[in-house]
Parts: C-alpha cells; sequence; structure tokens
C-alpha cells in the first residue's frame, strides 16, 4: 500500500498540463533517490503499481531507447487530454504520475503514487507540499529542456530544488532521506521498506487514515485559532467585552 496524493489541476490549462508532464519525466530519476529501494523504478513492486512515466513515453514514440530531447517534444506535441494521458500512462494508471482521472472525466486531479506507505505525519507533510509545489511551479514556468547528457544526479537534485520546488526546508529533509537511504546495505533494503501494496494493504489503509485524520485536526484548530483572533468586540454597560469571553 502505498501513500497516493491527488493535486487538483482544475484551474490549469492543457498547456500548463503538459509542462507538468514534462518536469515530471524530467525529475523521475531525482525521485526515485528519495524514495524507498521498493518503491523505485526497477523494485519488484514498480512494474504492478508505479511505473515509469518516462518509460511510457519512450515506449510510445520509438518502442526503445530515445534521447532527452525527444521525450518532452512528444509530450508538447500533445494535443489533447488523451493523447497526453496515452502517452504518460500507456497501461493505465499504476504509474507514478496517473492522468487517468482527467482523462476519463472522473476528478480534475493529478494523482502521486510512488509515495510509500507511512505513519509519519513529517513525511505525508513534505510529500504533500512536494506535490503542490512540483504542479503550481511547473505549470507557470516555461516549459523545460533536458539536461545535458552526463549531468550527476546531485546536480539534478540541485536543479529540483532550486528551479522547481523552492522550498530550502524541504530541500533539507529530502537531501537528508537519500542519505539515509544511500547508507543502506544492499540486504537491508527491502526490510527497511515498506512490504508495499498488498502484504500490508490493511494495516497501512488504517495507519493513512489516522495520519489523515490527524492533518484535519490540526487545519481545524489553526482555522479555530483564527477565527477567534477576529471576532468581534462586544460593548456591555460602560465596558467593553471580548466576544471571546461572553
Amino acid at each position: 500500500m502505498g501513500f497516493h496524493v491527488h493535486v487538483d489541476v482544475s484551474a490549469y490549462s492543457h498547456s500548463q498540463l503538459i509542462k507538468i508532464c514534462q518536469q515530471f519525466v524530467k525529475y523521475e530519476e531525482v525521485m526515485d533517490g528519495f524514495m524507498p529501494p521498493s518503491r523505485r523504478s526497477g523494485s519488484k513492486e514498480s512494474d504492478q503499481y508505479f511505473q515509469s512515466n518516462w518509460q511510457s513515453v519512450e515506449d510510445n514514440i520509438l518502442y526503445g531507447r530515445c534521447s532527452h530531447r525527444e521525450i518532452p517534444d512528444a509530450l508538447a506535441e500533445a494535443d489533447d487530454m488523451d493523447s497526453l494521458g496515452s502517452l504518460m500512462n500507456a497501461n493505465g494508471r499504476y504509474y507514478k504520475l496517473n492522468l487517468q482521472n482527467l482523462v476519463n472525466g472522473r476528478q480534475p486531479t493529478l494523482e502521486f503514487r510512488q509515495h510509500s506507505a507511512t505513519m509519519s505525519y513529517e513525511k505525508v507533510s513534505a510529500w504533500v507540499r512536494f506535490c503542490i509545489a512540483f504542479c503550481h511551479t511547473s505549470a507557470r514556468l516555461k516549459a523545460p529542456t533536458p539536461f545535458q547528457q552526463g549531468r550527476s544526479l546531485e546536480k539534478k537534485f540541485d536543479a529540483l530544488f532550486q528551479y522547481v520546488v523552492k522550498d530550502r526546508a524541504m530541500r533539507n529533509f529530502y537531501s537528508k532521506r537519500r542519505g539515509n537511504f544511500d547508507l543502506l546495505l544492499p540486504e537491508e533494503e527491502e526490510s527497511s521498506s515498506c512490504g508495499c501494496c498488498s502484504s500490508c494493504a490493511g494495516v497501512d489503509e488504517l495507519h493513512i487514515v489516522i495520519v489523515i485524520i490527524q492533518l484535519m485536526v490540526g487545519l481545524f484548530y489553526l482555522f479555530y485559532q483564527t477565527l477567534r483572533m477576529k471576532m468581534p468586540k462586544v460593548v456591555a454597560g460602560d465596558r467593553i467585552l471580548s466576544s471571546n469571553r461572553l
């Protein structure tokens, strides 16, 4: 079971959705780096639950390997949602970035499917913020240019947080997360990551519900405190009383 985030993109134009997809395939390798080993391309779970969008586009246009320039160009030529969805999700919805809700008109959301299930408020909060910021900024930037061949993964990571997800706290969080995974020994990788989408579904669904409830309670508390601060004062006799004390 993974932690899937749906981002409302109802306010974005088709050309902006294309740019989000272009940025996603550009930085897909970077995002793999701050996921657990079981949630990366090449893992035994990936082909079943969160396939590579880069690979989907590549298979669609040339049925094999193609250049970094041809991938964004092919996406730019998708003139409707069906075409864009076919490029990004060649075999249905089980991709890291799922466009099928937009294709079938079910709801105006992009679904980020790659993150592992978690009980951690910090991980949930960081990933939700990341997904929203990624969509928001990508939609407003110019169409991205591909990285030069040979650009290091570290340079790509820096570019992601310098130009797209412009949040220093999130950069530090995912930099540390990458480092933690790099320290794992090969035999520790699978045991340290989530059992994923089938074996732990029942337990992790409950965990996700608990985390979401915690988030909702926190948001409600912030809203309540803001409302209290804005409550008007009431005159009672010759005294002015705050309505909070009535």
